[in-house]
């Protein structure tokens, strides 16, 4: 599975074969395909594992905002000048 535009910023992991996830409208829907006790716990380890890679790639975004007269900025691909 994979979360994330960037290549810098790939955030992967290996799910069991049981479930199922999929993206729709950049929203994450992890499913399981009984009721079992063993796939209940993978569902909720999953959906908890994804959930903090989504606040891991959410956290590396980061805005800066320069103020003052006489100030330059240029991003290059991971320097800023």
């Amino acid at each position: 599975m994979w979360l994330g535009e960037r290549p810098l910023s790939q955030l992967t992991q290996t799910v069991d074969k049981d479930m199922k996830v999929e993206v729709v409208d950049n929203q994450v829907l992890l499913s399981r395909p009984t009721e079992s006790k063993n796939h209940k716990s993978l569902h909720g380890l999953y959906r908890a594992l994804i959930a903090n890679m989504v606040e891991v790639y959410q956290m590396v975004q980061k805005e800066l905002e320069l103020v003052g007269v006489g100030y330059r900025a240029e991003a290059k691909v991971r320097i800023l000048n």
